[in-house]
């Protein structure tokens, strides 16, 4: 198999195939291949956190028809034109409708208004007297009414295409007599690691070695996809094609962790670029420099760095963004807020930096916390379960303590409280 690497002539120094900065390999990556999105039928109670795939209208006006807002009295407004706290307007309680002149009936927030009233009285400005029902104030005709078709009409678009189904979507669709929805199956997205000190690891006795590929499957899976572990490989050229080509066969994109660099024994950028095309390897970002994206058989194969810091950029910055934009058109994968900086961060010169941080609330905001300040990001799996977000810096900026940044969550729930029972004696 050929070399492929770009050769220094005055050095003799391997570099990676095609560097790039971190904004041209997103950008790359955006426009380097599109996956097709397949689609299901699932039942109303299956579908939370699934993709809509199609809109869902109205089949009818919501509410079907006028409601009342509030506790009260069902009544004629002209019945009441006049009526003040000093002289109420007297109406005669009935059970139930119709409402006449000069009649009012009970009603509880949410249920039809009664046929012949068009307003309702609060129960705060009404007095009642036995069989009586003093109101203090004068009304509008449809004060305190939920109107008819006043929430959606029939025909309107309930709920649209590309949206994730919660709990109070699938209630909606529910409401509005579906059983069942068409939703887009999740992306099916292979992961294998390459490098014989792993195996060496799981012949010691390991019973994960390959924990830094598991964390690609995982965060993948956490982001929606559908992912399968292919297992670890050692540096064998002829079994690496033919696993990929398999995988290529099988699933919507491939990620490859660990022998991605410029080293004797990293194969995989070159057996890429014999099977397929190399879109970029080598990106402008510390950690995560040891990226690259390939495409075989139209698909994407991703290079993923075996280290903890940068397996972790490369696959919050490049793999995942990519993979959700290809699939989704703009949707955004990360939720952001602005949080006050609790630390200093710096960049390196010429590469943009990936950092982790803590977030908390404090006060009326959030403080960011950095977990690692280190130009090469923490080698340590500990900073990761410590961060619950991280931050962007152009390259050989600086960020001080006070300034307001911008910070990506590893997802919304990293923020949820936790209270936890005191430790028993």
């Amino acid at each position: 198999m050929r070399k492929c690497y770009i050769v220094s002539e005055e050095k003799g120094r391997r570099r990676f195939l095609k560097p790039v900065s971190l904004a041209e390999a997103f950008e790359l990556a955006s426009s380097s291949f599109s996956l097709s999105l397949r689609t299901k039928v699932v039942k109303l109670e299956d579908a939370l956190g699934t993709i809509l795939a199609e809109d869902i209208y109205s089949s009818m006006d919501m509410p079907p028809e006028d409601r009342a807002f509030y506790d009260g009295f069902a009544l004629r407004s002209e019945d009441v034109e006049n009526a003040s706290s000093s002289a109420p307007a007297v109406l005669t309680i009935k059970e139930r409708g119709p409402v006449g002149r000069g009649e009012a009936v009970p009603i509880g927030a949410g249920e039809p208004l009664p046929e012949g009233a068009d307003s309702v009285a609060r129960t705060e400005i009404c007095e009642v007297l036995d069989k009586r029902v003093l109101v203090k104030a004068p009304l509008r005709k449809g004060e305190n009414l939920i109107k008819r078709g006043g929430d959606l009409r029939k025909g309107e678009v309930a709920l649209e295409r590309g949206r994730s189904l919660r709990p109070q979507d699938i209630a909606l669709a529910m409401e509005l007599g579906l059983s069942e929805v068409r939703v887009y199956e999740k992306p099916k997205v292979a992961v294998m690691h390459v490098g014989k000190e792993v195996l060496e690891k799981r012949e010691k006795g390991f019973p994960y070695p390959d924990n830094f590929s598991q964390l690609a499957s995982l965060m993948l899976k956490s982001f929606g996809f559908e992912t399968t572990h292919l297992g670890i490989f050692p540096e064998n050229a002829q079994q690496f094609v033919e696993v990929t080509l398999k995988a290529m066969d099988n699933y919507d994109a491939l990620v490859v962790v660990g022998r991605a660099s410029i080293g004797e024994e990293d194969l995989v950028p070159r057996v890429l670029q014999d099977i397929g095309r190399i879109v970029f390897h080598g990106v402008g970002v510390s950690p995560g420099k040891v990226s690259g994206l390939a495409v075989v058989k139209e698909k994407p194969v991703f290079m993923v760095p075996a280290h903890v810091g940068s397996a972790m950029a490369s696959l919050l910055l490049i793999v995942i963004p990519a993979l959700t934009l290809s699939l989704y058109g703009s949707r955004e994968p990360y939720f952001r807020l602005r949080a006050k900086l609790k630390g200093y961060i710096e960049g390196r010169h010429g590469l943009a930096a990936f950092r982790t941080v803590a977030v908390k609330r404090e006060g009326e905001g959030f403080a960011a916390y950095p977990v690692s300040k280190e130009l090469g990001g923490s080698p340590f799996l500990t900073s990761l379960t410590r961060a619950n977000g991280f931050v962007i810096l152009e390259p050989g900026s600086k960020l001080k303590e006070g300034e307001s940044v911008e910070v990506r969550l590893f997802s919304p729930q990293e923020l949820l409280p936790c209270s936890l029972p005191e430790k028993s004696k």
